[in-house]
């Protein structure tokens, strides 16, 4: 192979590689690196594809190759260290970073990924320095800018975190770290009525592969549970909002003529789709599908989706207008009764917060709920969720249409 034919087959290569056509960029790639000694912008490439495709084992070997080819590479070191981030190598990614920053001082991404990877171990304050150089390289950087303020709310100079956050939204009105809930917690912004749908786009595109083998996770089957004891056993025309990837609709098809799933997620959604569940797949906002569909139910169900709600005054109603009198609508949320029964607010867990959550009280919800044409049917603490050591309580309502 010629230099030039090199070239020419790298450059499709990158095209294939930008339009997401893994197969044949990677296909392309081998090609080029059969070469004795292989073109090592072939072999950085490769290395992409192959984390891109969750290969990470072959991408770390494959990049770490690159480095020792070309050891002053600071964009490969940086590269290196997102697929041992992404492996789980968290003490080898972090020298990854410091080392693509020794070869280039002024590298902000190397900088805010190794802020980054310093909180992956818990080791939040050691993350700060890194971030104030990225952003004096790169003040627009906006990942840097968000997750600087986070940690300066733990830090407890909520002065600084304020400035921090509010130049972040000004630059970033689409919210999509959730700065907006961050100022909340810090009682230097107003509660806000909902998560960003560009942070909760972002949340679940980034969890939709591994979501079904979330073995802790148990809201869906709270909600399907309700919904199959008191409907009837045919028949149905059932909604899932924010049906994910069908974990709800798989318990609840067999009792459905017509079972209909909206998800804001595409990735969620892409995975529902290959189970042939549902009849209807729509990927919308809720709030805006709810105003505009013309689909009628008489059950409505949504497992941990009202978690990302926090005004409840406007959803309530909306799906009251979809539904039949008589209709069943069965949900979860996170408790808010050791804080305020009638109000909501940030998520209790601030975990759970930042990830765009809220708690609401019980007494609120009646309350909304009989405002907004339901009367409750049954209300009660369940376990939402839970991983080692820790139980996430939840709240399980179920109300019916009047």
């Amino acid at each position: 192979m010629t230099h030039a034919t090199a070239i020419f087959d790298l450059s499709l290569a990158l095209e294939a590689y930008g339009a997401d056509r893994l197969g044949e960029a990677e296909s392309i790639c081998r090609t080029i690196c059969a070469q004795d000694p292989p073109p090592v912008d072939a072999m950085h490439l490769l290395g992409l594809i192959e984390m891109a495709q969750g290969r990470l084992e072959a991408a770390v070997e494959t990049l770490t190759a690159v480095t020792k080819f070309q050891p002053d590479d600071a964009t490969a070191r940086n590269n290196l260290g997102i697929a041992l981030r992404k492996h789980g190598r968290l003490p080898e990614a972090i020298a990854a970073f410091e080392n693509a920053v020794a070869c280039r001082p002024t590298y902000p991404n190397a900088l805010y990924n190794l802020a980054v990877a310093l909180t992956d171990t818990g080791n939040r304050g050691s993350a700060i320095e890194p971030l104030r150089r990225c952003l004096s390289h790169a003040p627009d950087h906006a990942g840097a800018r968000f997750l600087l303020g986070d940690l300066l709310v733990d830090a407890g100079d909520h002065e600084e975190a304020t400035a921090h956050l509010e130049r972040y939204l000004g630059e970033n009105p689409d919210d999509v770290d959730g700065a907006r809930m961050r100022l909340a917690q810090m009682n230097r912004g107003p509660v806000p009525s909902r998560a960003s749908a560009a942070q909760l786009d972002q949340l679940y595109s980034s969890k939709a592969r591994d979501w079904d083998l979330a073995d802790g996770y148990l809201a869906h089957r709270h909600v399907s549970d309700a919904l199959a004891r008191l409907l009837p056993r045919h028949g149905n025309r059932i909604l899932d909002m924010g049906c994910g990837t069908g974990l709800v609709g798989g318990l609840l098809r067999d009792r459905a003529a017509h079972l209909a799933g909206i998800d804001l997620s595409g990735a969620m959604l892409s995975v529902a789709r290959q189970k042939s569940l549902y009849d209807t797949l729509v990927r919308d906002d809720l709030a805006s599908f709810l105003s505009a569909t013309s689909l009628r139910f008489n059950a409505v169900a949504a497992a941990a989706v009202l978690i990302h709600f926090g005004d409840l005054a406007t959803i309530l109603p909306s799906v009251a207008n979809i539904m039949d009198p008589g209709g069943l609508f069965a949900f979860t949320v996170y408790p808010n009764d050791k804080g305020d029964r009638l109000g909501f607010g940030p998520c209790i867990n601030p975990e759970l917060a930042r990830s765009g959550c809220f708690s609401h009280g019980s007494a609120y919800i009646e309350a909304i709920a009989e405002r907004s044409g339901f009367k409750l049917l049954e209300q009660g603490e369940v376990v939402h969720e839970f991983s080692e050591g820790h139980i996430e309580m939840g709240l399980l309502t179920v109300l019916q249409c009047r």
